[in-house]
This record gives structure tokens, sequence and C-alpha cells, in this order.
């Protein structure tokens, strides 16, 4: 995951870790681990997919 990338783009678009946790339903430190890389939570990141982060800062291999 590219950290730096994702809290930048989460930032831009005023986007809270709280309201990742709100949304997947899970606990705050689920979100913070997911958001620093070093926890995959699957809630998360399909919350930042649906909000549209790119899937190339999340380490998710897009198929070709």
């Amino acid at each position: 995951m590219r950290t730096k990338d994702v809290r930048k783009w989460m930032i831009e678009r005023g986007i809270r870790p709280v309201d990742l946790k709100r949304r997947a339903e899970v606990s705050f430190p689920s979100v913070s681990m997911t958001i620093a890389g070093q926890r995959r939570n699957p809630d998360v990141l399909r919350v930042l997919r649906e909000l549209g982060c790119p899937e190339e800062f999340l380490g998710i291999r897009v198929a070709a």
C-alpha cells in the first residue's frame, strides 16, 4: 500500500479515518493499521475502493 498517497488522497477529499470506520463497520485500529500498511482489512479496502481511491494506491492489482 502506498500509505502517503492514500493519506493525501483522503485529505484532498475530506475523508477522515472515522468516516472509513463508520462505513466499513470496523474498529478504528483496523482502519489505522490498514492505512499504515500494517494490515489489509478487506472491509476498509472495499470502502476505499467504493469512495474512488485508486487501486494502485491500495496495492491491488488491476487485471489487464
